[in-house]
């Protein structure tokens, strides 16, 4: 009988491979939450942690489970996120990320990505948060820099060399003349103020060995897989810490699990939340955009939203009336650094904005 039930669990487990979704013995999670300060919580705070579908690059991650633990005391704080074994594909990427916030304000965060479930079925785990602001230990920049994803740095070009310091870790590293390098040069030709002259720019991509154009051995390279833009006149200081929720201007790079994709000319869709009066203001991408909003630590909703009557081309009216009709569902709200999530009641992220500093 046991080598009967061993056999047909292990047909179970093929037939649920060949059909591309994992199996899993637990539906929870657990971990433990710490971070390296000696200092207490207060008892406002409140610690939350996500289970996060990571696998698509271009889109924001799908929650699949959720934890929220309000008063969560003197750090190890023990929590479990429960989800559905059957939602998980063998071949996605899943990962844990989680938070501690103070009257809606980031305190602490996760700032590596920590991989869970996956062919090794790994269902514990054990996070670092660190604190927001606080200032890297000297000589941890480099080994703490992320080697994928999104970046925010400075850009220089000179005697035909691209350089790129990395502005959450101050890494410096030549960057490779392929990809979508090309666009990244061009673009910053155009808003140097003099040759050399850094400019911030945000770019997708890598860090991969190469040989440099001179020298023997390879090297750390930057590898732009994608030119996202060029922010003439900010810096790296003014990116520091998270960007506030109000009174910043925020653009809308994804909705609804698609990214925004501007026509030319075409305005930004964008909104600032005014704190003086609670009111919303910005941009469909054509036509204006006003209303309110009531924000109760981590609980934010939009009312009486309306816009201008102007005709738009094809397209950009269609998104724009996907972007009004998204913002009465909004419940909850995260932000960390300078990316803003719109979540619905579920946890399931509706909108995804970027900050950019008010001229």
């Amino acid at each position: 009988m046991p080598s009967f039930r061993r056999s047909f669990a292990l047909g179970v487990i093929a037939l649920s491979l060949i059909a591309g979704q994992a199996v899993f013995a637990a539906s929870t999670i657990t971990g433990i939450a710490t971070y390296r300060e000696r200092i207490s919580l207060p008892p406002a705070a409140v610690f939350e942690a996500t289970l996060e579908d990571i696998s698509r690059a271009d889109a924001p991650a799908t929650v699949l489970g959720r934890t929220r633990i309000e008063s969560p005391g003197t750090p190890p704080i023990r929590f479990g996120i429960d989800f559905d074994p059957t939602a998980i594909e063998a071949r996605h990427r899943y990962a844990v990320r989680a938070r501690i916030t103070l009257d809606g304000k980031l305190m602490f965060t996760t700032d590596t990505v920590k991989p869970v479930l996956g062919p090794e079925q790994v269902t514990q785990l054990e996070l670092l948060l660190v604190r927001v602001g606080a200032a890297r230990p000297a000589g941890s920049a480099a080994s703490a820099a992320p080697s994928t994803g999104r970046f925010r740095g400075t850009y220089s070009y000179l005697a035909d060399a691209g350089v790129f310091t990395d502005c959450a870790s101050g890494r410096k590293l030549p960057v490779a003349t392929e990809a979508d390098n090309a666009a990244l040069e061009a673009a910053y030709l155009k808003a140097r103020a003099t040759p050399g002259a850094p400019v911030l720019a945000v770019v997708d991509g890598r860090i991969e060995m190469r040989m440099p154009m001179e020298g023997p051995q390879r090297r750390p390279t930057w590898i732009v897989e994608r030119f996202v833009e060029i922010l003439p006149g900010s810096s790296c200081e003014a990116l520091a810490g998270p960007a506030p929720l109000e009174n910043t201007y925020w653009k809308l790079v994804n909705l609804r699990g698609a990214p925004v994709q501007l026509a030319d000319k075409q305005r930004e869709p964008h909104l600032i939340l005014q704190p003086a009066n609670r009111r919303v203001v910005g941009s469909g991408g054509c036509n204006r955009l006003v209303g309110g909003y009531t924000l109760d630590g981590e609980r934010l909703a939009f009312s009486k939203m309306a816009g201008t009557m102007m005709a738009c081309p094809q397209g950009v009216m269609e998104l724009e009336r996907a972007f009004l009709d998204t913002l009465p569902q909004v419940a909850d709200w995260r932000i960390e650094g300078q990316q803003l999530e719109l979540l619905d009641a579920q946890g399931t992220v509706l909108a995804v904005f970027e900050s950019r500093y008010l001229k």
